[in-house]
């Protein structure tokens, strides 16, 4: 990844309690590492801020052009096959040069599956 020019945007559902959105912060630093230190911002789409305008904003204005939006989703429902891409389309628009890619989702991914097993295992000992 081209840590000038390229960054990432973790996109979260948003909760009205800080609490709930604190998560997101946490994984974007283990994202950061993972990526050698690429920009990389927390969104989300509703009930919290930054809201995804400003994160993509801010990608922008720090020389960003390409830039990979990971919905923190876990099924492809309205928000991601509808919402989102329609609010990528016109942050493109207004901010020729730009290029938005959409990520999947983390939905059936094998390492999901891992984790949701190890959940499980953490509350039956």
């Amino acid at each position: 990844m081209d840590v000038g020019t390229e960054a990432v945007v973790l996109l979260g559902h948003g909760s009205r309690l800080p609490s709930g959105n604190q998560g997101l912060y946490r994984v974007a630093t283990r994202v950061t590492e993972a990526l050698a230190g690429a920009r990389v911002e927390v969104a989300f789409l509703q009930l919290a801020e930054p809201g995804l305008e400003e994160a993509v904003e801010r990608c922008f204005a720090a020389g960003a052009r390409r830039v990979a939006v990971v919905p923190f989703f876990l099924f492809p429902g309205a928000h991601v096959r509808e919402d989102i891409p329609r609010a990528l389309a016109a942050l493109e628009a207004r901010h020729p040069g730009l290029e938005l890619r959409l990520a999947g989702v983390l939905g059936d991914h094998p390492k999901l599956a891992e984790v949701a097993a190890e959940r499980a295992r953490e509350v039956m000992r």
